[in-house]
């Protein structure tokens, strides 16, 4: 029975680089002790940011439920019957998602089917058309001399 065989390039050692060159040339950090302050490196003006996404997100949510009841009140007291049935389709899309599509393959594969003697038998009837025969005016192939 045949092995497979991982292949890894070369290295410089025994691992895939090498053998370890000492430290980087990133910044010096101090260990992490119980009295140190950590703090993000933005600072302020990152919190800034973070409360003001923060309150877009909830002022977006409740534009969102705003929308959400105007549609259902359209497909709920909406004059014409057209307007609701689109709020209806609306409404729903949005709170029970879009409807799943399925996509069904309608080409069919008779030959494969078929025992192994009978492909043959086609595959030689076929070869035995005359080159004309797919030809969709009925007539013969044009020649060219």
């Amino acid at each position: 029975m045949a092995r497979n065989r991982t292949t890894f390039p070369p290295g410089k050692g025994t691992g895939w680089g090498g053998p370890a060159r000492g430290p980087g040339a990133g910044p010096k950090f101090e260990k992490f002790m119980e009295g140190n302050q950590t703090e993000h490196p933005a600072g302020d003006d990152y919190r800034e940011r973070r409360q003001k996404r923060r309150e877009l997100r909830a002022a977006g949510a409740e534009r969102l439920q705003q929308l959400k009841d105007h549609l259902a009140d359209l497909a709920l007291n909406a004059e014409h019957e057209a307007t609701q049935v689109s709020a209806t389709v609306a409404w729903l899309n949005r709170e029970e998602g879009m409807p799943a599509q399925t996509n069904k393959n309608l080409n069919v594969d008779v030959i494969s089917g078929l025992p192994l003697d009978q492909q043959r038998a086609i595959a030689a009837a076929l070869d035995a058309l005359p080159d004309d025969a797919g030809d969709d005016a009925g007539g013969a192939a044009p020649q060219h001399h």
